[in-house]
This record gives structure tokens, sequence and C-alpha cells, in this order.
């Protein structure tokens, strides 16, 4: 989920779709794939996003498409890789846009004609998330979050993580925390971290917020993903069938539940709204609570 005045944009597994904020109204849809098919693996799976009146996806057959924002009209698309797939969601940064593989090949795009300005690789299945901040790009790896520079291209450092399941969900540019979701409850986050952490079958996920490597907060999620809101400064769970939670970004504690009997994807944030969309393909305006 996307919003960017006057719509609202979602991807779905076929294609991107825009509404309108002000009725609801489909404005148009992007349906590069006809059908998607198992078998070949041809699935929207990565997350939208969006620069300068361009939205950006790719797909899991590693194609990337630059469509118009307005008109819903394809500008440019790329084979990133034959044979690959992708599930991570592109970043845009400084007028280029950086996709990854999930074996661990970075390309990075002009982001208005769609040549290709540099390459790179990180080692393990990358599953997880792509962020910008500052000169930096982060890339969570199934075994490692790797940093790397943009103006070198070069992985400048490695920050070690266990190899099952890890996933990196957000990095807070203001406050410099990490926020990830591990699925094994005894997940060691960085190695400052115990490497043994208290067996808990309560919930399926582990929220752990690190910031300069040391460990700020730990507790049990039904999130496989969280975002920090710049807008409100509160951390957004969207939990499996337990609907929407909103919690401090320094102790993780749960301020707000908005409930929902569906799963719900990651929210947007936007003047006072919460946009999200849920398992049935329905998209939701709610008021945030956190909102005087």
């Amino acid at each position: 989920m996307l919003v960017r005045p006057p719509f609202v944009f979602a991807r779905f597994d076929r294609g991107v779709q825009a509404w309108r904020i002000e009725d609801g109204t489909e404005a148009w849809t992007f349906t590069p794939l006809a059908t998607p098919s198992a078998r070949t693996g041809e699935w929207l799976q990565a997350s939208i996003v969006a620069s300068h009146g361009r939205i950006f996806v790719a797909d899991s057959a590693a194609r990337v498409y630059c469509i118009d924002e307005r008109s819903g009209a394809a500008l440019w698309q790329d084979q990133a890789a034959a044979g690959a797939t992708i599930v991570t969601t592109p970043v845009v940064k400084d007028g280029l846009v950086v996709t990854c593989t999930l074996d661990g090949n970075l390309t990075a795009y002009e982001a208005e004609t769609g040549s290709r300005v540099w390459q790179a690789h990180v080692a393990g299945a990358t599953f997880g998330d792509m962020l910008a901040l500052g000169e930096r790009i982060v890339v969570a790896s199934a075994n490692a979050l790797y940093i790397l520079n943009t103006t070198s291209f070069q992985v400048t450092r490695v920050v070690n993580v266990a190899p099952s399941h890890s996933r990196l969900v957000f990095l807070s540019k203001s406050t410099e925390t990490l926020y990830t979701i591990a699925s094994d409850p005894r997940f060691s986050h960085v190695r400052v971290v115990p490497e043994s952490m208290p067996a808990r079958r309560e919930a399926p996920y582990t929220l752990i917020a690190v910031r300069d490597e040391q460990l700020l907060f730990e507790r049990e999620s039904w999130a496989q993903r969280v975002r920090w809101a710049a807008t409100t400064g509160m951390l957004y769970e969207p939990t499996n069938r337990r609907g929407l939670w909103i919690a401090d970004p320094e102790t993780g504690e749960v301020h707000h539940q908005l409930l929902h009997d569906t799963p719900l994807g990651l929210p947007e944030v936007e003047a006072g709204m919460i946009y999200t969309l849920d398992s049935e393909g329905m998209v939701f305006a709610l008021g945030d609570p956190t909102v005087a």
C-alpha cells in the first residue's frame, strides 16, 4: 500500500491499482501479468515504491517496471537477471531505483530512463527488505545485514544475524533504530545481543529493536512486518487476524489495537489516516487514534 495524494496505490498478484482518495473510485490498473502462474513463479511479490511521479515495482521473474503515477502507463521495464526472482521491495534514492534478486544481485537504474548505472552482490538469500539511509543502502539477506556505500557501490559493513527466516523490516531514519522481525524466538540479532533468548510459543514472531548495535527492546509479535511512521513517530504492526497494533518505538509497548478479523498489509500513515489492504483485497482508510 502506498499513499500519494490524490491517489492510494496497492500491489496485487498481477499488477498495481490506483484509487482516488476523495471518493475511493478506481483511477487505473496496470496488469503486466495477465495470468499469474504458481508453476512459472510470475507474480508481483515485492511492494511498490514511488518517486517524482513514477511508481516502481518488480515481479518474481525479476522484471522491473516503471509506471506513470497519474495514468498507470508503463514508462520502461527491464529484466534484472535471467532466471532470477525478486521478492525484495526496490529502493529509490538520488534519482536511482535499486533492485535486489533473491540470490543477492543488486542493480541500480536511472529512475527516469531505466538505464543501468551499477551492479553489486551480497551473499545469502535476500528475501528481506532494503532501506536507504544517508549515503548507505542496507540489504537483509538470510544470514546478515549488508551495508553498501552508494558512491563506491561497495559493501562497507556486514552485521551477522541468525540464518533462520530473519527479515529486515524498517530502519528509522530519525533515530537510526533498526526494527527486525524474527520467526525463531531464539534469534540472536547482532553479536552484542545474548545468543540465548527464552523460548516463546504464544506468538510466532519476535520484534527486536537495535540502536547502535545495542538491544533497545525485544518482545513477542504477531506481525511479519512493522513500519515506523515519521508523521506520528509510532510503530505500526499489521498482525495475522489480530488487527493493527500501534506501539511505542522506544519500548515496544502497544498503545492501540485496531481489531480486524483478516490479515492486514503493511499500512501507510498520512494526515491522520491509516491506509491498509486486507488479505481479501479490501482497502481501508482508518482514523489514526494517535492523532488528537
